[in-house]
């Protein structure tokens, strides 16, 4: 597994179905906590609409990703604005999940 936990590749270039196919990549197989994918063009409302489908299919604990950048893309305010408030829900599910933990528990004998 990589063990990076920023990746800026803003202003590459990247090409919408690679941008898509590295985003996977970064959930299932990477600890990346930061993606900056700004400033890249040909990144639009497809590879919005897949971020927000794919951040919902996964579950907080299997999530590291906490920030991915797509300003100056081709991607509607509404669409990052939808994908940000999925991370910081996801973000803080778990901490609640890690804060609800249920603590080992001592036992009394009177």
């Amino acid at each position: 597994m990589l063990s990076l936990q920023v990746l800026n590749l803003s202003n590459c270039k990247l090409l919408e179905k690679s941008a898509m196919s590295l985003f996977e990549t970064v959930l299932l197989n990477t600890k990346i906590e930061s993606l900056d994918l700004s400033r890249n063009q040909n990144i639009g409302f497809k590879f919005g609409t897949h971020v927000i489908h794919k951040l919902k299919q996964y579950t907080s604990k299997d999530l590291h990703l906490r920030q991915l950048n797509v300003k100056y893309c081709q991607i509607s305010q509404i669409c990052i604005e939808s994908i940000n408030d999925l991370l910081e829900r996801k973000k803080s599910n778990k901490k609640l999940t890690k804060s609800v933990e249920p603590k080992s528990r001592s036992s009394h004998i009177s």
